[in-house]
């Protein structure tokens, strides 16, 4: 099912903007993992 969806997604938008997107997917997920880890090292996990 997903995967059908990306490949709709790929196949009708150009590739630059996808490019860009999985630029914001990925600098968003290193700013959770730090916001994780400053949290459990503020908690002493």
């Amino acid at each position: 099912m997903i995967k059908s969806i990306l490949g709709y997604v790929v196949e009708h938008i150009p590739a630059q903007p996808i490019k860009l997107i999985l630029a914001i997917e990925l600098k968003v997920e290193r700013i959770l993992k730090d916001n994780l880890s400053v949290a459990e090292s503020n908690l002493d996990i």
